[in-house]
């Protein structure tokens, strides 16, 4: 059995390369981080853990392809990707460069799921 660990960074939380380390160092096969770069300044949907307003956590997150470059950067053997990745709301460019990239670096990057689709569209702000 293989585990993995996946986190949201934050500008509070430990900082990647040091996370990266100690996953490797402890035994875990992989690390994966997701992506929170569309959080809108508009609430319009109820928050998914119920409370009133979405928690300050989500707005400072890293970008998840900087992450993974550094979590690369500093180890060997486990897998690295992007739990959440929001390509299609993403512009293209700003997406497939950093992707690309990432290619030629040690880590797993899955296409989009074909089933993918906005449940909602993005608010005009955000």
């Amino acid at each position: 059995m293989e585990l993995g660990i996946t986190v949201h960074l934050t500008d509070r939380s430990i900082g990647v390369t040091e996370l990266a380390t100690a996953v490797e160092e402890r035994g875990f096969s992989s690390l994966w981080v997701p992506e929170h770069t569309h959080i809108p300044t508009i609430r319009t949907t109820p928050v998914p853990t119920g409370e009133a307003e979405l928690p300050e956590d989500y707005a400072p997150s890293p970008d998840p392809w900087v992450s993974l470059a550094a979590a690369a950067s500093v180890t060997d053997r486990i897998r690295l990707g992007s739990g959440v990745a929001l390509v299609a709301a993403a512009s293209s460019p700003l997406t497939e460069k950093p992707v690309g990239l990432l290619g030629a670096l040690p880590i797993v990057v899955l296409p989009p799921s074909p089933s993918f689709r906005l449940k909602t569209p993005l608010p005009s702000k955000h």
